[in-house]
């Protein structure tokens, strides 16, 4: 019947097919390419309500702001069941003109963009202001980074992780193999540029609400961070200023000491990996307490266990298993 079916639906961003393109405007055209409908995927018309050979596309009825462009890096690979990254190469230009590409432009559009004025061309025209990058040969691993645009003191900055360094426009480097996303801000009529440079950039409210909230979540998640590194820290300078003086004599090394040595204060292994570990050991505070009371009672205590006694400031490690008991270590 000849009818034309139109159907709206915002967008946020455009997919464009990279493979096997040769620029950024072959796959904007491709993006607007006609699909023939026919056979079993004809098209059910609503009017005469028969299914009948039709083209479809999509056409872009108005132009945001802030165009996202993204480049299908990563496909579905129907072989191998799996995702995988798309390694063409592709320039980035600096600038997009929706004027010159009416293909991809609803009728309303075009007709708009022919009857402005040159002066208001310009809102038709897109300046790049940022690339994201995927570096990797791989869909499922990589890294990622970001260049940025200052455009109040025209640079370009590299964002890679923490490390943020000045950088040069993406357009003047070799086509890109690990793009995957490009942000386009539409130019601004030049008088609107001379008007808002002598003004600072204000924020919407709830950008600036969000913006706010988020700074003070990631400062107080850092200074907790600081707080527990910093309580972790003193206890291990408090533990390692406790084997000093337990394993130490002096400021030398304590001599080790053998099944063979006269004294010596034997202690169970399991007890000597609690008290590494930090556990709690009423054992390990037992002993202590037994240190403190004097050599005499300790070798009291050795003697009715059949233990050699000793000095419990003098250290030797040795650890083993012996008829599923802990082997003793010398103290």
């Amino acid at each position: 019947c000849q009818r034309e079916s139109r159907r709206a639906s915002a967008f946020s961003e455009l997919d464009l097919r990279i493979k096997g393109m040769a620029s950024l405007a072959e796959c904007l055209a491709a993006y607007g390419e006609k699909e023939l409908m026919e056979g079993h995927n004809q098209f059910m018309c609503g009017n005469c309500h028969e299914k009948n050979d039709a083209t479809r596309c999509t056409q872009i009825a108005s132009l945001p702001d802030v165009l996202n462009v993204q480049l299908m890096r990563f496909v579905y690979d129907a072989k191998t069941y799996s995702k995988r990254k798309v390694k063409d190469a592709l320039p980035i230009p600096a600038e997009l003109d929706f004027a010159s590409f009416g293909d991809i432009l609803s009728p309303s559009l075009r007709a708009k963009i022919e009857a402005a004025e040159a002066d208001d061309r310009d809102r038709y025209r897109y300046r790049l202001s940022a690339v994201l990058n995927h570096k990797g040969q791989s869909a499922n691993s990589g890294h990622y980074t970001a260049d940025v645009n200052d455009r109040f003191r025209d640079s370009w900055w590299t964002c890679d992780d923490t490390t943020i360094t000045k950088g040069e426009h993406p357009a003047s480097r070799p086509a890109s193999r690990n793009a995957y996303m490009l942000v386009y801000e539409k130019v601004r009529p030049s008088k609107v540029v001379e008007a808002s440079s002598a003004f600072p950039i204000e924020l919407p409210p709830r950008l600036t609400e969000l913006v706010a909230g988020t700074n003070a979540e990631i400062e107080k998640e850092s200074a907790e961070f600081k707080s527990r590194r910093a309580a972790l820290q003193e206890a291990v300078d408090a533990r390692r200023a406790q084997y000093e003086r337990i394993f130490r004599r002096q400021g030398k090394p304590a001599t080790v000491l053998t099944p063979d040595t006269e004294s010596g204060v034997w202690v169970p292994t399991q007890w000597l990996r609690c008290w590494i570990a930090g556990f709690p050991s009423p054992e390990l505070r037992a002993a202590l307490d037994a240190g403190r009371r004097g050599p005499d009672s300790r070798a009291n205590e050795s003697g009715n266990r059949g233990e050699p006694n000793g000095d419990a400031s003098t250290s030797a490690l040795a650890t083993g298993e012996r008829n599923n008991k802990s082997d003793p270590i010398a103290i």
